[in-house]
């Protein structure tokens, strides 16, 4: 009887242990010297299966594929790898990692005795072997934090033929009631994105798949320059009784010269689902993913494409995942170099393995860009970011974690008019107003890849790229969304977020 109870139970445990594989699997990763959370952490199934932690040393990863003798590897840069099999691993349990104590013979460096400059170029050199891959399909998860204080606002109509000057002020007054200003207030926006998508790519284009869109924010606060000028000519459009086009002009610049306000600046229903233009979301997502270069030298890393005008030192030599690893530190040198930080290079191959950088005191970068109708001066004083890749089967490398964290200066202040396209000059509609906005915008961008693999001509050409995809939007972060995917794991901010 003790022998067949003893059956029953070891099959009931094997069909829980089963069952529990198929779920996702979360925990977090730690320093086992300071206890501390180790971020951008790689969890591991096999060569070319696995997450990442996030900023709290979170993950959760996907193991349904895999066998309870399979094992999860755990990796850090700076610490030694551990690995766990799947039935071992306890749900939500903390992994801790060793400092990795160098013990490397200096014999080894009897051959590769090399400066700092010779390192970066060779890494230079190598690149096209180390990176490239002609033809291959990139399948990433992508998510976006962006937080908004609102410094100033203003809007004055100067100009507007088709309003009576009493209703003027009344018009003004609702402009400034829509976006809520207080100037003694610093209104805060906060937006959370999350994308799954495929890019195909071969020696001459790139094609997009985009598998699953969604949107957490509360439109109704958004200062995004965009949506703050839909929500003017929404009020525009409504007042506005012509069935005629426009001619556009902001400030000196010509805008358009048949513009329909109504159908132009239409703002969606509150049940109409939201959708977003393929080639609209290809200029800003793509990753420095193209078909002219490598995916390293795609991302224009100031101080990798120009390293003469920075300061390397070499720091020390370690071991990671195999390879002999030199890490350089750098600073500007010259006027022109504006990051610091670290390189991790493969002392074999060359080939850089992860980057750390951010704006070295002091420094900042400035762009220009016209958004819409109005103009923008953006000044940027933060740009950080973190890359991580790994070695495949192959001996080349594949991305695996990109960041960057950025934090902007937005002003924008433009004068802009209306002028009714008719032959009646006498009752034209005329419209010209003034809008100005400061804002700060702290953004925060990352990039899982889970997976990436080569190619053929043919599996690109019959590929056929959507036009649109449909944002799914939400008003809290809701799990079961992601439930089958692997993604970086959210921090408390997404998920205690609710509008």
């Amino acid at each position: 009887m003790q022998s067949v109870q003893t059956l029953v139970i070891s099959i009931i445990i094997s069909l829980c242990t089963t069952i529990g594989f198929s779920q996702q699997l979360t925990g977090f990763v730690k320093s086992k010297s300071s206890q501390e959370s180790i971020p951008f952490a790689s969890v591991q199934i096999s060569d070319n299966y696995g997450v990442i932690t996030n900023t709290e040393g979170l993950f959760q990863i996907q193991t349904e594929k895999f066998l309870p003798t399979d094992s999860l590897l755990f990796s850090s840069m700076g610490f030694e790898s551990k690995k766990i099999a799947l039935k071992d691993f306890q749900q939500n349990s903390t992994i801790y990692l060793a400092d990795n104590i160098n013990e490397l013979a200096e014999v080894y460096l009897v051959n590769k005795n090399l400066t700092p400059d010779e390192i970066l170029e060779k890494v230079t050199k190598k690149a096209s072997e180390n990176y490239s891959k002609p033809l291959a399909k990139y399948t990433i998860f992508a998510r976006k934090s962006e937080k908004s204080t609102l410094k100033d606002f203003d809007f004055e109509i100067n100009k507007a033929t088709f309003l009576p000057k009493k209703t003027q002020g009344k018009f003004n007054k609702e402009i400034k009631q829509a976006f809520k200003n207080d100037k003694h207030k610093n209104i805060e926006h906060h937006s959370y994105s999350e994308d799954y998508f495929s890019i195909y790519k071969n020696n001459d284009s790139i094609k997009i798949d985009l598998i699953k869109l969604t949107a957490l924010e509360n439109p109704e606060t958004s200062l995004d320059g965009e949506k703050i000028a839909e929500k003017i000519f929404k009020l525009i459009a409504e007042n506005l009784d012509s069935k005629n086009t426009f001619k556009v002009r902001s400030g000196i610049i010509p805008v358009d010269d048949s513009l329909k306000v109504g159908e132009s600046f239409k703002i969606k229903e509150e049940n109409e689902a939201d959708t977003v233009k393929t080639a609209h979301w290809r200029e800003s997502n793509l990753l420095g993913i193209n078909h002219e270069k490598n995916i390293l030298e795609a991302q224009k890393l100031d101080f990798l494409t120009n390293y003469p005008n920075y300061k390397f030192q070499l720091d020390e030599i370690t071991g990671f995942n195999n390879e002999m690893v030199y890490i350089l530190s750098f600073t500007p040198n010259k006027r022109k170099a504006k990051y610091t930080g670290k390189l991790y290079i493969s002392a074999d191959t060359f080939a850089v393995l992860k980057a750390e950088y951010q704006l070295a005191p002091g420094k900042r970068t400035n762009s220009f860009n016209m958004k819409f109708l109005l103009g923008v001066k953006i000044i940027q004083d933060k740009d950080a970011g973190t890359l991580v890749f790994r070695k495949n089967k192959n001996n080349s490398y594949d991305p695996v974690f990109f960041r960057r964290e950025m934090h902007q200066y937005i002003y924008l202040n433009r004068s802009v008019s209306f002028k009714e396209n008719t032959q009646d000059r006498k009752n034209r509609i005329k419209f010209k107003f003034d809008f100005k906005i400061e804002t700060n915008n702290h953004l925060v961008s990352e990039s899982l890849f889970v997976d990436n693999h080569k190619i053929t001509e043919k599996q690109f050409d019959n590929f056929t790229e959507k036009t649109s995809t449909t944002v799914e939007e939400i008003r809290k972060y809701d799990a079961s969304i992601w439930e089958n995917y692997n993604i970086i794991a959210p921090d408390e901010a997404i998920k205690t977020f609710e509008y």
